[in-house]
């Protein structure tokens, strides 16, 4: 995902623009921990970034695609699409 070090100029024009700061993911200074036969998966494949968790009982999976207009991960897919 975003790290300080893979910013662009667009990137940087649109914050002074606008007059934000930087926002610094930090939820990598937790441990995740999971039980029952539960796995978290994600990465970056083919341009998409994919988060699922497995469970025994089934999968939950989110797609979302870089904007280079907005800075920002489009979500394509939702990780729950309906309730039935």
């Amino acid at each position: 995902m975003f790290n300080i070090s893979n910013r662009t100029q667009g990137m940087l024009a649109l914050h002074k623009e606008v007059k934000a700061g930087w926002y610094i993911e930090v939820g990598s200074l937790h441990r995740e921990t999971y039980i029952d036969g539960i796995k978290r998966e994600k990465g970056i494949r083919n341009g998409l970034a994919i988060e699922e968790y497995i469970t025994p009982v089934g999968n939950l999976q989110m797609i979302r695609k870089w904007n280079p207009i907005s800075f920002s991960w489009d979500v394509k897919k939702r990780m729950v699409e309906s309730l039935e």
